[in-house]
């Protein structure tokens, strides 16, 4: 066999390969049908002891669960106010209508509801028995008496537990009658029970998936049951594995006298069947095993040689394509770099440019035959030697820098870029490679948006109405003279202050609040600085920086209106004083035509509004038109005119 040869070095390493791996798994098999038997027992056990813990603390879950219920139902029907009063009163009439134990276990699921007074004397009480135990007594006295010795121990809170009764266990809840706030002197004792059948077991037993035993007080315990009672405090469990395939597990409880009683529950198909199980199968696995290691070594034996023929054909087709795929990646690279639309080029560190992409000599008005090789000196403005080869220091020093330049086109414009430089090994040799960027338009936006800035700043502090910038949460970050004029500030006392606090109580935080939203509104109102004690009227009208949006900042433009308000209030008044005077008032424009008259003109000319305005009074007067221009004439020069004078009523008589 040739050993240089590719193919053969690698059936060799395939063989030893395998005979490593078949070996390592004997080696397992044997260990594997070796493992002692009470190990794999034990782990189940363990498995087995977790899962009966597991069901025990859902049991003791569900049945804490259903005490606190019952504790929750009862202290409402306790602290109920008609239940209060009808212990102090003792109204049978509130008994009958809302005392039926039909309608309490329909609504509550009670089986015993039981009222006391403050005596510790029954007022009422009644017990639901289920169908089993309709023979038996419908209020079992040996039960009152044992509840009646309960509530003779004069709780003063609510306590809660079990009792075992002839009919079945009975989970109880004894609860101080007291009024709806839960305060004052209790004036009895609520005792509320539900037996654990019915409903309550059915519930239990859906939530914890198990099949519960309950006691009662006539069940005879077992010689069994005996023992593990006696063995088991309140709250522990024992396992009895008598039953190997449905073992019993038992837990000790407690009832309200503090005798033990025992709940049973018996565990589905238990772990330890499938431990025994596995343990017998693991030798029968074992020769499984062996047996298919035996076929998978006479399977790689038939194929081997099949695959390292495939390999090795795949092997070429692979590198075959990994070089076509480098040939096409090259071209997208190539395409990538003439295409671009950044300038791309490279200079050694005499500055002579090496390469370049089409758009950087392009757009300097050259060809490539004139750029490339050419000294990246006729490409800078005059005078710019020095700045070459301090930029190349700084390449030097910190491999890779960006910094604003500018470059000379051949018609001799200047062109202002970003470049990017970068200091790389080409061939052995270092370069620079340099990415530049066309920044002229920039440059001419940022200018436009500088000078615009500086507008509406203009606009901003110069305005008549007081402007107010803010975030979406109310913070100030900015305001004109104008602003702080209104609020007789300093700006050190507005900016960086909360508008919700300054305007707290006011509808101008729900306006905020719209505007923050991405809406804009307006309101006016009366507010009263406390620091000056003056009260402003302002009107306020927020605007959300972008519409729609939420949450955004908000332009708020504010305006002292009080004197605006304060002289239409004294028309408003004006006006009322002329409309309610007895004198006759008119009032015309220069034309001559009625613009107003108050009801006093219209009570004693019998004409309406409608009827005289836009009317010349020439129509309602006795007298000649020349007297009237005459008398119209003294009045446009300024003169006031008195005399008295004859109108025609509409009626047609004078005055």
């Amino acid at each position: 066999m040739d050993n240089n040869n590719p193919n053969n070095t690698l059936s060799i390493m395939t063989y030893r390969n395998m005979f490593i791996i078949l070996g390592l798994l004997m080696l397992f098999c044997s260990l594997l049908a070796f493992l002692p038997r009470n190990y794999i027992l034990q782990q189940f056990e363990f498995f087995q002891k977790t899962d009966i813990e597991r069901n025990v603390r859902i049991v003791h879950y569900a049945l804490q669960a259903e005490e606190q219920n019952l504790n929750i139902v009862c202290r409402d029907w306790a602290h109920w106010d008609d239940i209060y009063q009808f212990v102090q009163d003792n109204n049978r009439n509130f008994s009958s209508v809302n005392l039926q134990m039909e309608n309490l276990k329909e609504t509550t699921n009670f089986d015993l509801f039981m009222l006391y007074n403050s005596d510790k004397q029954l007022l009422w009480g009644d017990i639901h028995l289920t169908e089993s135990d309709a023979g038996k007594s419908a209020y079992p006295d040996s039960l009152q008496e044992e509840i009646n010795l309960l509530v003779n121990r004069s709780y003063i809170r609510q306590v809660s537990g079990y009792m075992l009764t002839d009919n079945g266990l009975m989970l109880l809840s004894i609860c101080p009658v007291l009024p709806s706030s839960g305060k004052g002197q209790a004036q009895g004792t609520l005792v509320t029970g539900r037996f654990f059948n019915g409903f309550l077991l059915q519930n239990i037993s859906k939530q914890t998936q198990l099949a519960l035993q309950l006691p009662n007080k006539s069940n005879i315990y077992s010689s069994v049951e005996k023992d593990i009672l006696t063995h088991l405090q309140t709250d522990e469990h024992m396992l009895d594995s008598t039953e190997k395939t449905h073992p019993v597990v038992y837990m000790a409880m407690e009832d309200f006298y503090g005798e033990q009683f025992l709940i049973s529950f018996i565990m589905p198909q238990t772990i330890m069947v499938h431990g025994t199980k596995a343990a017998d199968y693991v030798l029968f696995a074992t020769i499984i095993a062996i047996v298919l290691l035996v076929i998978a070594l006479a399977t790689i034996f038939i194929i081997h040689t099949s695959v390292l023929n495939r390999r090795g054909h795949e092997l070429a087709l692979l590198l075959k394509k990994r070089s076509q795929e480098l040939l096409e990646s090259e071209e997208r690279y190539q395409r990538l770099f003439n295409n671009a639309d950044d300038a791309i080029y490279t200079i050694d560190l005499d500055f002579t440019l090496l390469d370049a992409n089409r758009n950087t000599y392009e757009r300097l008005g050259y060809s490539r035959e004139e750029f490339i090789g050419q000294h990246a000196y006729h490409f800078l403005p005059p005078g710019s030697k020095a700045s070459l080869f301090e930029w190349r220091v700084r390449v030097l020093e910190q491999k890779s820098i960006r910094f604003e330049s500018r470059q000379r086109k051949k018609d001799g414009s200047i062109l202002l870029v970003e470049v990017t430089s970068q200091l790389l090994e080409h061939e052995d040799h270092p370069v620079i490679f340099n990415i530049a960027r066309d920044i002229t338009r920039r440059k001419q936006a940022e200018k436009a948006f500088q000078s615009s800035e500086r507008r509406y700043r203009t606009i901003f502090e110069n305005s008549p109405v007081g402007i107010i910038y803010l975030n979406s949460t109310g913070l100030i970050l900015s305001a004109n003279h104008q602003l702080l004029t209104i609020a007789g500030r300093g700006m050190e006392d507005i900016i960086g202050q909360n508008i919700l606090y300054i305007l707290a109580g006011t509808g101008f935080v729900d306006i905020f609040n719209k505007a923050a939203a991405g809406f804009p509104a307006s309101h006016e109102e009366v507010i009263h600085d406390s620091l000056t004690g003056k009260r402003y009227f302002l009107k306020i009208m927020f605007s959300p920086v972008a519409d729609g949006k939420d949450p955004t900042d908000v332009i708020g433009l504010i305006e002292d209106v009080s004197d605006i308000r304060r002289d239409e209030e004294n028309l408003r008044l004006l006006y009322t004083a002329i409309e309610q005077c007895p004198v006759v008032i008119g009032i015309t424009d220069v034309q001559a035509n009625v613009q107003f008259v108050n009801q006093a003109y219209v009570n004693l000319t019998g004409y309406s509004i409608e009827e005289i305005v836009g009317q010349n009074p020439l129509t309602f007067s006795t007298f000649a038109a020349r007297d009237y221009e005459k008398i119209w004439d003294t009045l446009l020069t300024g003169q006031v005119l008195h005399g008295e004078f004859q109108q025609r009523k509409k009626s047609g008589g004078l005055y």
